[in-house]
């Protein structure tokens, strides 16, 4: 895996992350990716193919052991992807939420 490569240097510079689960984490928890669910995962109870901190909180994420965290397949957001003029072309929609899945997780409930 790539990211297990690359460098991370977080707080200008006075934290170093060498494990490669550190720095899922970090930019887990930040909105920067979000864990691809697979088709199994979502028989779960998952409601959406894409699982992100701001939606979803931690509990999905957390609930992955190293080795899975390692194997899944990450999406970046699309708000970073049109911010960073990436080619978000993923041959299907992110964070295609149903109405259900929006009206179980919403804040406010009339």
């Amino acid at each position: 895996m790539r990211v297990s490569r690359t460098p991370f240097l977080t707080s200008g510079g006075l934290i170093r992350l060498d494990d490669p689960i550190e720095k899922l984490s970090l930019l887990y928890e930040i909105g920067f990716i979000g864990v691809e669910l697979t088709s199994a995962q979502m028989r779960g109870g998952g409601g959406s193919k894409d699982v992100f901190v701001f939606s979803d909180g931690m509990r999905v994420f957390e609930s992955l052991s190293d080795e899975a965290k390692m194997e899944a397949s990450y999406v970046i957001h699309p708000i970073f992807c049109e911010y960073l003029s990436l080619d978000s072309d993923v041959g299907r929609v992110v964070c295609a939420y149903s109405d259900e899945y929006i009206e179980r997780n919403d804040v406010i409930h009339e």
